[in-house]
């Protein structure tokens, strides 16, 4: 049994994770990754759908395996015997096992990377090739240190602050990215042929939850220069839930009151701030201007 710690809980896993930080306490575990225990009806199943997210019972499937998270606490996990998709189940635990489960225990997993300043912590999200990763180098540059990359852990506490929770000390980067910054080495760890990105540790990591202080939203479009706009109302709530984590797969759950209650009461805890750039050159400097205001 391996021990970690994971967005501020304990987790028992039946598998090594690697990039996550042990936990030497004596603390019981919050959450548990099983490997087995799939249930027949989910491991039978041949038909849509091919997940689905409740309060209680959450499950996915796909070409690689089977998870099943149930009541916040235990999330099973297997692989198929003829999968050959080079991904392994644990690459989708700390994906989408996690953000079940977080779901379940009342947190909201967003996808994106995180940081902390004097400020607080600054959640950067957007579409993959928005430059999600170049703008968090921006503040690891200027001293913040790294919280998340990929998935951050937020809650709604009870005086509507938004506390957001560390997830663990490695950043993905782009071959290209990485290149640039000198950062394929014998420490960085290719982990996928697809989008040839490379996972890279990092030294200034923040290992306890902080305040959250704003929200970024990058994208991509047709236009000649950068544009960058406070969201408000309806604009703001969707702007935040469509940026969780579990929200590219489309369904019912995504329409559910409590879900839409707490992705009301962060989105109002924070400003969020979409910033659209051009398609095409550089336009680094600018966003650079904007986000610090120099």
């Amino acid at each position: 049994m391996y021990k970690y710690l994971f967005y501020g809980l304990h987790l028992e896993c039946d598998e090594a994770i690697f990039q996550l930080l042990p936990d030497d306490s004596d603390a019981p575990a919050d959450i548990r990754f099983i490997k087995g225990g799939i249930p027949g009806w989910l491991r039978d199943k041949k038909d849509k759908p091919h997940y689905d997210f409740g309060p209680n019972e959450s499950w996915l499937m796909n070409s690689t395996g089977w998870i099943y998270a149930i009541n916040g606490d235990t999330v099973y996990y297997d692989d198929r015997l003829d999968a050959d998709t080079g991904y392994d189940m644990l690459s989708y635990m700390t994906g989408y096992g996690i953000s079940m489960v977080l779901m379940q225990r009342g947190m909201l997993p967003v996808h994106c990377s995180a940081v902390y300043g004097d400020e607080g912590a600054v959640i950067i999200s957007g579409a993959s090739g928005a430059g999600k990763s170049t703008v968090t180098s921006l503040f690891l540059d200027r001293g913040y240190e790294l919280m998340a990359d990929d998935i951050a852990a937020i809650s709604v506490n009870e005086d509507n602050t938004v506390t957001l929770y560390p997830a663990f000390p490695y950043q993905k980067y782009c071959r290209d990215q990485a290149d640039r910054r000198g950062l394929i080495d014998e420490n960085a760890i290719y982990i996928d042929e697809e989008k040839d990105k490379f996972l890279v540790p990092v030294s200034n990591f923040r290992k306890e939850p902080a305040k959250v202080s704003r929200m970024i939203i990058l994208s991509k479009a047709d236009v000649t220069e950068v544009k960058c706009a406070e969201l408000t109302g309806l604009s703001k709530l969707f702007a935040f839930s469509s940026n969780l984590f579990l929200s590219r797969l489309r369904g019912d759950w995504q329409k559910e009151p409590a879900l839409m209650n707490e992705c009301l009461k962060a989105a109002s805890g924070f400003p969020i701030s979409a910033i659209i750039r051009p398609s095409e050159g550089n336009s680094l400097p600018d966003i650079e201007k904007l986000i610090f205001n120099s």
